[in-house]
Formats: C-alpha cells, structure tokens, sequence
C-alpha cells in the first residue's frame, strides 16, 4: 500500500475515532446526570418528561417564575409529566412557607432539603429544564432574564 494511502487512513481513523468517542461522552454524561437525579430523589424518571430544577439563590426573578409556574400552573391543573427539584430549603418549614403545603405533598415535587442538587451538574443561579425523552436527555434550557418564555411553552405542551 502507499505511503501516503497509509497517512490518509491514518488520519482518518483518528478523526472517526475521536468523532465517535465525543459522541459517547456526551451520551454518558446524559446518562450519568439521568442516573445521579434518580439515585438521589429515588423517582424513576421514565414517567417524565421533564425535570425542574428551582434554585433558591440566584436571579431573583428568574427563581419567582419558576415557582409560579409550578405554584400557579402546574398544581393547580393536576397536571402531570414534569418532576421539580426545588433546592435550598433546610427544613419543611421554609419550604412550606415559601411553596404551600400542597407542593410539599405532591409526588412530582421533591424538596433537596439535605443540599444533594447543590453541585455541579445541578447548581446554577437559574432554574434549569431538562427535557427528556423515554428517560433520555433530549435538551437542557436555563430560564434566565433573557428569555425563558419558549422554555415555558415547551413545559405547556407536556
């Protein structure tokens, strides 16, 4: 075979090679963050298609529309299909002062009271959306001041 037949394959497995394990990471990473929420809230995630996350620091305003939006429109329709994480709360108290009695009893809302969320890959100063198909990451959004209202109107059509 030629020398310069023999650089090119080279080269070209390489380039294939490393195309194919950046796939694979990005897909274990997905995975990884489907596994640590569900070994931590002890959900299957399989019956969602979405996770929540609601910080309790960080862009104000940001963190009172995601709380409306659960408060607001999500319990109060009955509906079904999002999980939300809501971290920051150390006790039931401040959570029940904060979200009302009928968040902290439903089973699509959990409360990180022990601070489980608050680290990477979960902790931002905005409230986060995974979307998930069939338990598989399809995307992940921030709701920060710059928009948000797509985010929400995705979160509708579940």
């Amino acid at each position: 075979m030629n020398a310069k037949i023999k650089i090119y394959l080279k080269v070209y497995l390489s380039l294939l090679t490393t195309a194919l394990l950046a796939g694979c990471s990005q897909s274990n990473a997905d995975y990884d963050l489907i596994r640590q929420v569900t070994q931590l809230t002890g959900k299957n995630l399989s019956g969602y298609r979405a996770v929540f996350f609601v910080p309790s620091q960080g862009c104000d305003g940001c963190i009172n529309g995601a709380e409306n939006y659960l408060l607001n429109n999500y319990l109060p329709r009955n509906r079904k299909g999002i999980l939300f994480i809501v971290t920051g709360h150390k006790s039931k108290k401040t959570a029940r002062i904060r979200l009302g009695e009928q968040a902290l009893i439903n089973q699509d809302v959990f409360v990180d009271y022990v601070q489980a969320f608050n680290r990477e890959p979960f902790v931002s100063t905005f409230p986060k959306v995974i979307f998930l198909d069939e338990g598989n990451v399809q995307a992940i959004h921030e709701i920060n001041p710059r928009g948000g209202e797509q985010v929400y109107a995705n979160l509708d059509q579940i």
